[in-house]
C-alpha cells in the first residue's frame, strides 16, 4: 500500500504543486495523463484564487505616477499588468531536488 492512497487528491496536488522541487514536473515525470495534470492545476489555482489571490485586480499604476517629468507630461501614465503569483511560480522551473523546500519559501519577500 502506497503512503498516499488515503490522502485526498486535492491535498496530494497541493503538496506536489507547491513543492518548488517538483511543481508540475512530478506529473510529467510519472507520465500522468494531461487531463489529470489539468485537474491538479485547476484545484490549486481555484484554492489560490479563493483564499490567497489579491482582491484589488490585476493592474496597478507605477509608484512614480505622481512625479511630473517631461516624459510623464508627454505620455499618459501606464498601467502595469502583473501576472499572479501562482502563474509566475508555475512558469519557473523547479529548484534543485536536493534543495530545502521550506528554506526556499522562507526567502521569498
Amino acid at each position: 500500500m502506497l503512503f498516499f492512497e488515503n490522502i485526498p487528491f486535492l491535498v496530494l496536488n497541493i503538496f506536489t504543486v507547491l513543492d518548488p522541487r517538483m511543481k508540475l514536473e512530478y506529473y510529467r515525470h510519472h507520465k500522468w495523463e494531461q487531463e489529470w495534470v489539468d485537474i491538479a492545476v485547476k484545484q490549486v489555482t481555484d484554492l489560490y484564487k479563493a483564499h490567497y489571490a489579491p482582491l484589488d485586480g490585476s493592474t496597478r499604476e507605477p509608484e512614480d505616477v505622481g512625479k511630473r517629468t517631461m516624459y510623464a507630461t508627454i505620455f499618459p501614465p501606464r498601467q502595469v499588468v502583473e501576472q499572479d503569483e501562482l502563474s509566475s511560480y508555475l512558469t519557473t522551473p523547479p529548484i534543485d531536488p536536493e534543495s530545502d523546500a521550506l528554506e526556499w519559501w522562507k526567502v521569498l519577500p
